[in-house]
């Protein structure tokens, strides 16, 4: 499971680290951290994140987001959609 680094996540790795820590104690320390994270606590929930997390380079707005999903839009809308449609056919009947 991949899950974002904070304060728990860096002391579970040190626990599955030690050869001293048992499965059991690992397991225990993660009991209830989903929803300590789903109740708001960053620092001492698992906050998971799916596996394009590492490719996010910037932080945006929400508001920037949906102007930059608008204009991809608006740029859609203005090319040959009925074009592309028909050559995508074209080539599923050939195969």
């Amino acid at each position: 499971m991949r899950q974002l680094k904070n304060k728990f996540s860096r002391g579970i790795r040190k626990m599955e680290a030690d050869t001293q820590v048992s499965a059991d104690e690992v397991e225990a320390a993660l009991a209830g951290s989903l929803h300590r994270a789903v109740e708001g606590d960053v620092d001492n929930g698992s906050l998971m994140s799916g596996q394009v997390a590492c490719l996010i380079g910037d932080e945006k707005s929400a508001q920037e987001i949906v102007d930059d999903l608008m204009c991809e839009a608006l740029a859609w809308s203005r090319s040959d959609l009925q074009a592309m449609a028909d050559a995508n056919a074209g080539r599923a009947w050939n195969n």
